[in-house]
């Protein structure tokens, strides 16, 4: 079985390292492939990888969902599975059940599958991530949200829409979650945001809307979240009841072809405290 995992990314810093280690351990960096923007292409040059695609463009969100799911038609001729992921997201199982992202993938036997999403949350207790160690290790707290609910494993080719939230087949669910590491770090949010503004055409208002926190309206975000109740316990993050009213606002958008929810993504207003057991997979 060979797997493929393709991301796009204008910078090879913030999260590119930790995604870099993680998911070339799983797959092996062969096959590994990276989407990349005008005068990006040579801060990968560094790293291993199947291939880089260059796009001659500034960052644009409607080019990335369509070249991408292009790009994954063409990585399924050679490839038995392919992951689509964020720089900033991470797949792992459920620890009960498997050892690793491989050793999941190696029993599963759908066509398609769409994982738990899950942010990851630094509390304002906690210091900022050392890259060097686990980031689980480090970060003991998340949350759900539909908007990470993505469906991101596939053997066939799929259309998503835009930021990969939609697809063109229905929402599918496994033992697979999606760990979110956009609010890991604090300090890191506000020069990430700057990065993706700086790569984004200007014209582009949801880009430029969605990277606009600035350092004060970030530590505010981290502060209120954990005025919220805590769940806790070895099942903190089977979110049934959440996930059940996800699905039963799914349907068939005939104008674009994808299987969409409501008009604005839910966020669960609990946090789990991340189970022990997850700690040494990621």
């Amino acid at each position: 079985m060979i797997v493929a995992v393709v991301t796009d990314a204008v910078s090879a810093e913030f999260f590119f390292p930790i995604w870099y280690r993680y998911y070339s351990a799983q797959v092996g960096p062969q096959n590994m492939y990276v989407v990349t923007y005008r005068e990006s292409q040579e801060e990968f040059n560094d790293f291993d990888l199947g291939g880089i695609e260059p796009v001659p463009q500034l960052y644009d969100e409607d080019l990335r969902w369509d070249k991408i799911s292009e790009f994954v038609r063409t990585l399924l001729d050679n490839h038995d599975i392919v992951l689509r992921v964020d720089v900033d997201e991470f797949l792992v199982p459920d620890p009960d059940k498997y050892s690793s992202l491989m050793s999941f993938l190696s029993g599963w036997k759908g066509e398609y599958l769409t994982a738990l999403g899950f942010d990851l949350i630094q509390s304002p207790d906690e210091p900022m991530l050392d890259f060097a160690k686990s980031v689980l290790s480090q970060r003991r707290y998340a949350y759900a949200l539909t908007a990470m609910n993505k469906t991101c494993v596939t053997r066939k080719p799929l259309k998503w829409g835009r930021g990969f939230h939609y697809c063109s087949s229905p929402p599918q669910f496994g033992d697979l979650y999606l760990l979110h590491t956009k609010r890991a770090d604090i300090r890191m949010q506000k020069d990430w945001n700057d990065c993706m503004r700086e790569h984004a055409a200007s014209d582009d208002p949801f880009v430029q809307k969605y990277y606009s926190w600035q350092q004060e309206q970030i530590n505010l975000y981290h502060s209120n979240r954990f005025t919220l109740p805590l769940i806790e316990g070895e099942a903190s993050m089977v979110r049934t009841e959440f996930n059940a009213s996800f699905l039963s606002q799914i349907g068939y958008n005939e104008s674009n072809g994808l299987y969409e929810g409501g008009a604005a993504f839910d966020i669960e207003q609990v946090n789990v405290r991340i189970p022990d057991k997850f700690r040494s997979l990621f």
